[in-house]
């Protein structure tokens, strides 16, 4: 999964420099780079919690279970921090 992680980003970043990074298009490059970003997480989470045995992760078990709530809690924050005058 490291080796995976490694080479999406390195790809990403690569082609980058072609088609730019781009969320609104979902460009290729932003496909590979935010791949790479999540592979390399997972392999991170997967060393600590599998093969390290380190406790942890029940967040990530809620987190899952209520996916929806939490996206639409992001955009309720989001929104909610625009309306804050700073200055």
């Amino acid at each position: 999964m490291l080796l995976t992680a490694v080479g999406l980003l390195f790809l990403g970043y690569v082609f980058d420099v072609w088609f730019p990074i781009n969320k609104a298009i979902w460009s290729s490059s932003f496909v590979l780079v935010t791949s790479g970003w999540a592979t390399l997480i997972l392999a991170i989470i997967y060393y600590l919690r599998d093969i390290k045995q380190f406790k942890f992760g029940n967040i990530f078990k809620y987190v899952g279970m209520n996916a929806i709530t939490i996206y639409f809690s992001s955009s309720f924050i989001y929104k909610s921090m625009c309306l804050i005058k700073v200055g």
